[in-house]
This record gives structure tokens, C-alpha cells and sequence, in this order.
């Protein structure tokens, strides 16, 4: 049983914003300051809470696929363009 697999299968069901903080946790192993505002801000869409102008970027639910071994920012890059994160398979 691989326990990447079932965080990626739970985090299904969680609602976009919480999801999308899981992907993020799995992909890069923490958040930094700007992934805290975005995830924030999708928080604030969701419950109809952003101030005029503000945006938010669109969710992502964690894939199987794309999930990586969780390293530092500073060692690797990820396939979105973001150091640390070493992508493999769940």
C-alpha cells in the first residue's frame, strides 16, 4: 500500500482550495510565503470573500501522475518550474 496514493485518492473530496494545499504540500514537501496567499486567496473564492479586483489562481487537485518525492525547493526542479520538488510516481 503506498501512502502517497491514498493522500492523492483522499484529497479528492476535499474541497478545490484544501486539495490544491495538499498538492502543493506532496509536490514541493512545504509551503513558502507565496503558495500561503494563493491558497488563501482560492479560500476566499470559494466563499465569496475576495476584494474587488483581487483574483485568485485556479485550484489543481493532486494527481497520481504528477505527485513528486517530497525534497527541499533548493535541490531539484519541479515540472512546473519550482525548485525542490523531485516529481515521481504515487
Amino acid at each position: 500500500m503506498n501512502v502517497f496514493r491514498e493522500i492523492v485518492d483522499w484529497a479528492q473530496n476535499l474541497p478545490p482550495w484544501q486539495a490544491d494545499a495538499v498538492r502543493r504540500l506532496l509536490v514541493h514537501g512545504e509551503f513558502d510565503e507565496n503558495d500561503k496567499r494563493e491558497v488563501l486567496a482560492m479560500l476566499r473564492r470559494e466563499y465569496h470573500l475576495l476584494s474587488d479586483g483581487e483574483k485568485a489562481p485556479l485550484t489543481q487537485k493532486p494527481s497520481r501522475g504528477r505527485i513528486g518525492q517530497v525534497g527541499s525547493r533548493s535541490t531539484a526542479t519541479a515540472q512546473d518550474g519550482r525548485a525542490g520538488a523531485r516529481p515521481y510516481q504515487a
